[in-house]
């Protein structure tokens, strides 16, 4: 399991953005000491043409990269939730075309779509959280399936209606492969070491144009407060299922009120 994952899972979300934002002011908070003890002011004035470029290369680029990943994650998490209303609907379809069948094979359909919907409810979404699939919710759509393969048509309609709810099955089948996806990627490692790097890297180009440590180390408190709560606000979107901010199932249990 993914190191972000794990925090999530296992740190209240109060405690884990105390954590987070304390981390980045303690880490703007070092790069502030360090650039104005090893770098004194008399020698930064000497280039304060490279300085201003230097500033603002580094703070456009870090903008843009933080402004990527903050996006990418948001987006991700929005996806997970529409792909929650994607299989809602399916479900709902498949129940309905089930009117057209034979009623023994209605109602085996219908109990099995039933149970499928509350383990999804109930176990899966415990699982998910953990970036793993419930086995018995896995052992209810083999069912479904089994049910669906087994079934001869014996009039025209039932046919046609067939032949709609298997490439439904097909679609909820995906849906539930990409739940299994959205709850195990985040943002890769390599982007993380780019946005710590970013940071300091940023606050050393600031630094430089400071006369004053004090104030220094204030404009970079409150620079590190601002980066860690954006660094939070990533964490949270970066693994949809995990932790107390997840895409609800929501969709699902309107599912069954419709039922």
């Amino acid at each position: 399991m993914p190191f972000i994952q794990r925090l999530l899972l296992h740190i209240p979300s109060f405690l884990l953005a105390l954590g987070v934002v304390g981390v980045s002011i303690l880490l703007a908070s070092t790069a502030t000491l360090v650039t104005h003890y090893v770098i004194p002011y008399e020698k930064r004035k000497k280039n304060s043409l490279s300085t201003t470029v230097l500033f603002g290369a580094n703070t456009l680029i870090y903008s843009i990269l933080l402004t990527l990943v903050l996006f990418s994650s948001w987006l991700g998490f929005k996806d997970a939730q529409s792909n929650v209303q994607s299989e809602a609907n399916c479900l709902v379809e498949l129940f309905r075309d089930t009117d057209a069948f034979l009623p023994v094979i209605k109602q085996d359909i219908r109990v099995l779509l039933e149970k499928y919907t509350l383990s999804v409810i109930n176990e899966e979404w415990q699982t998910l959280a953990r970036g793993e699939l419930s086995p018995h919710t896995t052992e209810i759509a083999k069912a479904i399936w089994r049910v669906y393969s087994g079934f001869s048509p014996t009039t025209e309609t039932e046919q046609v209606f067939l032949h709609e709810s298997v490439n439904k099955l097909y679609q909820l089948r995906e849906c539930r492969t990409v739940r299994l996806s959205d709850s195990r990627t985040g943002v890769y490692p390599v982007l993380w070491f780019l946005l710590l790097l970013g940071e300091v890297a940023t606050v050393f180009s600031i630094v430089l144009f400071a006369e004053d440590l004090k104030s220094s180390l204030a404009v970079m408190f409150l620079f590190g407060f601002l980066v860690g709560i954006i660094f939070y606000a990533i964490i949270l979107f970066d693994y949809p299922y995990t932790g107390e901010f997840h895409v609800s199932p929501e969709p699902l249990r309107q599912v069954l009120l419709y039922w």
